[in-house]
């Protein structure tokens, strides 16, 4: 099957380099898919200490210490909750990241506030003419918080099309792809094919 290609008005753009570029402002106050992992990862913690927890001490007293680990999952999750707040405004309430993808993976970079969506926008479509020094190079310098994923890693790809993104889980990697809701199913579409191993 075809894949489905970028739109006329997409926020896709195809680069000189060969790679995909796109720019994606995530509402933090609206989204819940950053919350969500840090609370998930909280959760697997404590499911871990738990079991362990369990198994020393020969299945004696399961209640007790699940009534303990309870209370300490309820600390994390509102410690997670005033943490995720003071970073949401912060960051102004958004969450401003750069992707690029090609045949071999996709790569997001977090943009620090100071830069505006014009300037971003800038930067790609001198990529796209093959002159990214035109855009000014002090933008990727400054990106942070960069994670990579090879499309042969990935073991499987899960989509959320009403929170516009898709999470992309390789053994050390998990990644969280976002796009606007006219190019999400393109870039589905283009992981899918290029992720052999994953279900």
């Amino acid at each position: 099957m075809p894949l489905v290609q970028p739109g006329p008005g997409s926020a896709i753009t195809l680069g000189a380099d060969g790679k995909y570029h796109w720019y994606y402002e995530l509402n933090m106050f609206k989204s819940t898919a950053i919350l969500g992992t840090i609370i998930k990862i909280f959760g697997g913690i404590i499911f871990f200490m738990w079991l362990l927890d369990l198994i020393f001490s020969g299945f004696e007293d399961i209640w007790g210490v699940t009534k303990i680990m309870l209370l300490i999952f309820g600390g994390f999750v509102v410690l997670s909750l005033l943490g995720y707040a003071v970073v949401a405004i912060t960051y102004g309430g958004k969450y401003c990241v750069l992707f690029e993808m090609d045949e071999k993976g996709v790569s997001h970079a977090q943009l620090p506030k100071q830069f505006k969506k014009a300037q971003v926008m800038g930067f790609i479509s001198a990529l796209a003419a093959g002159r990214p020094s035109a855009a000014g190079p002090g933008l990727l310098a400054a990106s942070r918080n960069a994670l990579y994923t090879s499309f042969d890693g990935v073991r499987s790809i899960k989509p959320f099309p009403r929170q516009h993104f898709i999470k992309v889980n390789a053994p050390l990697s998990k990644n969280q792809v976002y796009a606007e809701g006219e190019d999400f199913q393109f870039v589905l579409d283009f992981i899918r094919a290029h992720c052999p191993k994953a279900r």
